[in-house]
């Protein structure tokens, strides 16, 4: 079992509020997830003795890549709520724009090592249904996703949650573009 602790919902400025809900997921009771933030996790011994070390040729995700191998040996990885930890982000915007950027070009390199894993973003469009998933990762999925992290943030959104975070989701699938290019 992995377990990954709740990030602390920071009540402070915007931007910390805002890196928060994009940056962790937010959920209400334990559950299987595909991955857990190597930042806020816990791990079994055996799972450290079975799976080994993180792939530290990655630049960013190998907690990523550590969570898969787990799971494909057959453990599963648990988002507990309960389990507070207060994380402090990036302290500008320049910074979180940048932070979710990288995010996405390690997207690229897991996904690329291993082919099988779950994904939004198409590594390659090789028919009509990957382009339509490569068109709706663009234009669809993040802002789909900015609509409901909004939700949660405030009860009544106003917009700027929403245009804020969507434009984070891109700066992470620009990341994806940046990497994919560079091989």
């Amino acid at each position: 079992m992995i377990v990954r602790k709740s990030a602390e919902i920071y009540r402070g400025n915007f931007l910390s509020k805002i890196a928060d809900i994009a940056t962790f997921p937010s959920y209400k009771k334990v559950q299987k997830v595909r991955s857990v933030a190597g930042v806020n996790s816990s791990y079994k011994k055996e799972v450290i003795e079975m799976i080994g070390d993180y792939d530290e040729t990655l630049f960013r995700g190998e907690d990523v890549d550590y969570n898969w191998r787990a799971i494909q040996k057959g453990w599963d990885v648990l988002f507990c709520p309960e389990i507070k930890v207060k994380h402090l982000h990036r302290p500008s915007w320049k910074g979180l724009f940048q932070q979710h950027f990288m995010y996405g070009r390690a997207h690229y390199l897991v996904r690329k090592k291993w082919p099988g894993m779950y994904s939004h973003y198409p590594l390659k469009i090789s028919s009509f249904k990957t382009l339509l998933k490569w068109y709706a990762s663009w234009v669809w999925f993040p802002w789909l996703d900015a609509f409901l992290k909004s939700c949660k943030m405030v009860s009544h959104p106003n917009g700027f949650e929403f245009f804020t975070l969507g434009f984070i989701n891109i700066s992470n699938r620009i990341g994806t573009s940046v990497q994919k290019n560079f091989h």
